[in-house]
């Protein structure tokens, strides 16, 4: 009896520790949005382009390698939208940014991530995640904007090798213009404390059974 007893108190406490580890996977692995991140633009000399924007919404899915963002602050008198934004883990990627509603411009020696031809190719390096995105503003589509977030997932970071924060433009109304976002993938955003209790609660519930398994044996 006392070892029926015991191993339902393993199989109780192996199946709570089973909830426990799906439900951490489960907050990990879900998209995360950041309210109040900041949208800085810069232009081909670095200089500050119009105030920063630091209502924006941003939402990343790690799992899904996914990414969005928006505001409802108009910038230079136009609403913008982002949609396709896809995240990138280390490596060399070469992204086709054509054919989305705005087309790379004739080349440019001072972009020197494309080369006239549509493709865009740039490098995230180890222990960073990259990111691309298209952008509508007024009645323009399709401006995509490349990014590569520090370490600490808090920054964008040079990305062109010009000294300024962000990658030029290439394509749509701002070409030259870096675009740059706070806040990225890898910032870190507690597990919500219900979660932590509901865990800390299941495993209290294992303490109890085994304390009473023992008083009865």
């Amino acid at each position: 009896m006392l070892k029926t007893k015991l191993n339902l108190t393993v199989a109780s406490a192996l199946m709570v520790g089973g909830m426990v580890a799906v439900l951490s996977t489960s907050v990990q692995a879900a998209p995360v949005t950041v309210l109040n991140t900041t949208l800085q633009m810069y232009d081909s000399t670095g200089a500050v382009m119009g105030s920063p924007d630091n209502t924006v919404t941003m939402t990343y899915d790690k799992t899904a390698m996914t990414w969005g963002t928006s505001s409802s602050q108009a910038f230079f008198g136009n609403v913008w939208t982002a949609s396709g934004g896809v995240l990138y883990n280390p490596g060399t990627y070469n992204v086709n940014i054509n054919g989305d509603g705005s087309n790379e411009a004739a080349y440019n020696a001072s972009y020197p991530l494309a080369n006239g031809d549509g493709i865009y190719t740039f490098t995230v390096p180890a222990g960073h995640y990259g990111g691309n995105i298209n952008f509508a503003w007024g009645t323009t589509t399709g401006i995509d904007v490349f990014i590569v977030w520090s370490t600490d997932g808090i920054t964008s970071m040079d990305v062109d090798g010009d000294s300024i924060r962000g990658a030029k433009m290439v394509d749509g109304p701002f070409a030259g213009a870096s675009a740059n976002f706070s806040n990225g993938p890898a910032y870190v955003v507690p597990v919500p404390a219900a979660a932590w209790l509901f865990g800390s609660g299941l495993l209290g519930l294992v303490g109890v059974a085994r304390r009473r398994n023992k008083a009865a044996a």
